[in-house]
């Protein structure tokens, strides 16, 4: 986010150049750090994200949320909620980080709710997914989908925890009524889904490059305060080089400046609110902790056997094929998704 203040904007354009010093006098971590962070993109997050974010823009197009008509009662006693804010939180559940933030957008432009309640309800719906959790971490980094489901339990067990802290508050408040929706062929939505989750991966992954470049470059100093600073950058990046559970807990529920931007990119109909949000983000990496370490006690898991040593090289969850397709295929939706929006027959003039 961009400060609007003159002394904001010098102290931006201050960081973007020492930034950009940091880049040209470290080439060779910078450098590592951009291929780990492709490798990362290619190997794990394409294949594990990309499946699960089309399923579920998919389901918001063709009005997911009216399944929870039946519950509509009892989620509003519980949560506070309509039902189309409901289908906010349970989607960041399946798709991840930015679809919580995604789905709220467009329920405020579709004035499904109201900004206020949007920016309350996106507290608790910024959440890893299964996909990321089990699949890509557990599976693919740290080698164990058990480990993993532990991590994702504490996780949505915390998020649910803060959804109920916050409810009376969004009870007194009003919701919106306005259930109408837009009717949509399946061949529209499946296509729109597609391109908007190729977009969506992409954006994930060029920011998982550009910190993990800085990230491999902030741990070249050797220093606990930069070993901090690099964890923090980048959840997913931290999470192949830490050795630590309880801290790798915190740090998804926490979710780092990445995901955050991302959050912001996405949170385009209403103004998010970064002392609140980063606030309940440090609540949710406590909380998480807290019941990461119920559960491994519980089921007497010895972490320290299982993620102590994590592979330079991520373990890929999908062979060469298969991630093959998964490019043509988005960078295909994309081109498509272009022709659709933009049809000046002009390839220029149509991107920029």
């Amino acid at each position: 986010m961009i400060a609007k203040s003159g002394f904001g904007k010098i102290l931006n354009i201050t960081l973007i150049i020492f930034t950009i010093f940091l880049i040209f006098v470290f080439q060779e971590e910078s450098k590592s750090g951009a291929i780990y962070g492709l490798q990362l993109c290619g190997n794990v997050l394409i294949p594990s994200l990309y499946p699960f974010t089309v399923c579920v823009l998919l389901l918001t197009k063709l009005g997911f949320s009216k399944i929870f008509a039946f519950f509509s009662k009892y989620i509003k006693l519980i949560f506070g909620l309509n039902t189309a804010e409901f289908s906010a939180f349970f989607l960041s559940f399946i798709g991840g980080y930015p679809i919580g933030a995604r789905v709220l957008d467009e329920l405020c432009e579709n004035k499904l709710t109201e900004q206020a309640r949007a920016q309350k309800i996106l507290l608790y719906s910024v959440n890893a997914g299964p996909a990321f959790i089990v699949l890509a971490l557990g599976g693919g980094l740290l080698g164990s989908r058990s480990l993993g489901a532990i991590l994702l339990t504490s996780h949505i067990t915390s998020s649910l925890i803060i959804s109920l802290i916050i409810a009376p508050t969004l009870k007194s408040s009003s919701t919106a009524h306005n259930n109408a929706s837009v009717t949509v062929s399946f061949t529209d939505a499946f296509v729109k889904s597609a391109s908007e989750a190729a977009s969506t991966v992409f954006n994930i992954c060029a920011l998982v490059i550009l910190f993990s470049s800085l990230t491999n470059i902030a741990r070249s100093f050797n220093n606990i305060f930069f070993d901090i600073v690099s964890e923090i950058l980048e959840v997913t990046t931290a999470a192949s080089k830490v050795d630590n559970i309880y801290l790798l807990s915190f740090l998804l529920g926490f979710g780092g400046i990445s995901v955050w931007l991302q959050v912001l990119f996405c949170c385009k109909s209403f103004k998010v609110k970064i002392l609140s949000f980063t606030i309940w983000r440090v609540i949710h990496g406590i909380i998480s902790v807290a019941i990461t370490f119920l559960l491994l006690k519980v089921f007497k898991i010895d972490f320290y056997t299982i993620s102590n040593h994590i592979d330079t090289n991520p373990v890929p969850l999908y062979k060469t094929p298969a991630l093959a397709v998964s490019l043509i295929a988005m960078v295909i939706l994309f081109l498509i998704s272009l022709e659709r929006k933009f049809d000046g027959r002009n390839l220029k003039r149509d991107l920029i």
